[in-house]
């Protein structure tokens, strides 16, 4: 299982966090805590107390590396990028 962290500091105010793996055909994996694609194995979870928001993959594949990005949906866009291999 992979878990990939998005911790959000002094974003009180966001709307929504969302999940995208990049690629041109790119959509959210999440929206909040909905998964909006038909894989069992991908899911996030939200923790309230550390407004933490974890992209977890579970039985990885090759076919999950790749850049993901966390964005933060706020009066300012924010985002995050973070690259998974898998050999």
């Amino acid at each position: 299982m992979h878990r990939q962290g998005c911790l959000l500091h002094g974003t009180s105010t966001y709307k929504a966090v969302s999940w995208l793996k990049k690629s041109p055909k790119q959509h959210p994996l999440t929206v909040g805590t909905y998964t909006f694609i038909e894989d069992a194995n991908i899911s996030v979870v939200h923790n309230n107390q550390t407004h933490e928001w974890n992209l977890l993959i579970k039985d990885v594949q090759i076919s999950h590396s790749g850049v993901y990005e966390c964005q933060v949906s706020s009066s300012n866009k924010l985002s995050r990028l973070v690259r998974l291999t898998v050999k």
